[in-house]
């Protein structure tokens, strides 16, 4: 029994000027042709610095994609002098750059006075000064059943949350960590707004706040903003300027998308408890615990169907589900299995793999 994410997620755009979050870091890139805005989005006061590409137009088939699962952003276009594909991602010091395709002459970058050539296969490092980057880890990953094209601008025309909450999700784990601060205003009043959905259950109300936090807080592809951006009249007057590390609103995304379909207390593990009617069917892997237990699970007509948990640590839990009186636990698939009330206890071995499976009204 394998519960498994086969869709691999890498938004794009043909958009010049759109904005992308570069994975790992706390850097935002408002992509062009010819060149890229970086800005730094972990400080209330935003720095950022330029890079000029020296590329002739006009651009065919201009695209910018972000990789999710390699950490990146690749940039590629059909130019007058030939194809070009070039990539941006987080490493330790700063900004690399790896010139994946080229024409003869290379490609010049100018970053201030400095300019440096990269032909086919060459990469550079852009070293900055007090960068943030996130180590790449095992990431959650939810999938809600859509499966169509990635292209972005088609994404956000659609306003499909099953298919915008996977990209939510994944980069609200990407983002180095920020320090608290007080967000009681500007776009953090749809974050709070959603975050008192959850908590007092709301399940036929917290797609349209979603979608209200996604339209007010976000710019290009999850880009924060701390000011309302589409002025949709739903902030209130009085909230509407702000100054806080917009990247606190992916961060603090994170447990709340999260909480939708799993919450851990002490020794209660609660899956879809939150659910609304809006998904359905869906899974969810990787989940992992504070004990360092590695769980999979999908569930379909709203009811938990399988769970394969891996232990971290030997101990006893509980499992608190919605609308299931009992449901089978096998140690090998091979197994018969018992089968196990609603609120009995469990208990785990550490790196023993348990399949749950037969959950019943």
């Amino acid at each position: 029994m394998l519960i498994e994410i086969s869709q691999r997620l890498s938004p794009f755009s043909h958009k010049p000027g759109n904005f992308f979050l570069v994975p790992g870091s706390s850097l935002q890139v408002q992509v062009f042709p010819t060149k890229l805005l970086f800005t730094d989005l972990s400080a209330s006061e935003k720095t950022s610095f330029t890079i000029d590409v020296d590329l002739q137009g006009p651009h065919k088939d201009f695209t910018v994609e972000q990789n999710l699962e390699k950490g990146g952003i690749s940039i590629f276009s059909h130019t007058k002098e030939g194809f070009v594909r070039y990539t941006i991602t987080a490493e330790e010091k700063g900004i690399g750059l790896f010139c994946e395709k080229v024409f003869p002459r290379g490609l010049t970058f100018y970053v201030g006075n400095e300019k440096f050539i990269l032909f086919s296969k060459d990469s550079h490092i852009l070293t900055l000064p007090a960068f943030e980057k996130k180590e790449r880890c095992l990431v959650e990953k939810i999938s809600l059943g859509v499966h169509k094209k990635q292209n972005w601008e088609q994404i956000s025309q659609r306003k499909l949350l099953s298919e915008i909450l996977p990209f939510w999700f994944s980069l609200s784990q990407m983002v180095p960590l920020q320090k608290d601060s007080d967000l009681c205003s500007g776009t953090a009043f749809f974050l709070k707004r959603c975050e008192d959905l959850v908590a007092k259950g709301e399940k036929l109300r917290i797609c349209d706040g979603l979608l209200e936090f996604f339209d007010g807080a976000f710019e290009g592809v999850f880009a924060p903003r701390c000011s309302e951006i589409n002025f949709l009249g739903v902030l209130p007057k009085s909230l509407e300027k702000a100054s806080f590390p917009s990247l606190l609103l992916l961060q603090k995304s994170y447990p709340l998308l999260r909480s939708l379909f799993f919450k851990e207390e002490g020794d209660t593990f609660s899956f879809i408890p939150c659910l609304p009617p809006e998904f359905p069917a869906g899974r969810m892997t990787h989940v992992r615990t504070t004990d360092g237990d590695v769980i999979h699970f999908e569930w379909s007509k709203k009811l938990l169907r399988r769970m394969i948990w891996i232990p971290g640590k030997t101990r006893i839990v509980f499992l608190r589900t919605s609308s299931i009186d009992s449901f089978r636990v096998r140690s090998s698939l091979k197994d018969r299995g018992q089968i196990v009330p609603k609120g009995s206890s469990i208990t785990l071995e550490e790196k023993k793999i348990l399949y749950f499976d037969c959950f019943q009204k």
